[in-house]
């Protein structure tokens, strides 16, 4: 990945999977965020490249105190991408990972978090 994409800088990569791959990054306005491509080789598939924009309009739209706020989206120099806020932190599957079993209080708050 190059080190600038449009108005992007990537500073370092997250993580990786079947269908992309997502970049730390800082905007224009010094806003570190995560950005979220669409593998090259999908975006040529008409289906896989819509679902890909339809999640982005979505995401787009989605405002909650509890869900990450999307950003920007869009098409440059052939990658798709979706720009999120970035939240420091690890994944849930990682809290499992380090405290399973969660007790009832733990899984309560969590809970409590997502609603």
């Amino acid at each position: 990945m190059e080190k600038i994409f449009g108005s992007y800088e990537i500073l370092s990569k997250l993580g990786e999977g079947a269908q992309g791959a997502v970049y730390k990054a800082r905007d224009a306005q010094g806003r570190v965020v995560a950005l979220k491509f669409l593998h090259e080789s999908l975006a040529g598939d008409p289906q896989v490249a819509g679902r890909f924009q339809r999640e982005s309009r979505i995401a787009l739209a989605v405002d909650h105190r509890n869900v990450v706020r999307a950003l920007d989206a869009g098409r440059i120099d052939k990658k798709l991408f979706l720009a999120y806020e970035f939240v420091a932190g690890g994944s849930l599957s990682g809290l499992l990972e380090r405290e399973a079993p969660l007790s009832e209080d733990r899984s309560l708050a969590l809970f409590r978090d997502l609603v």
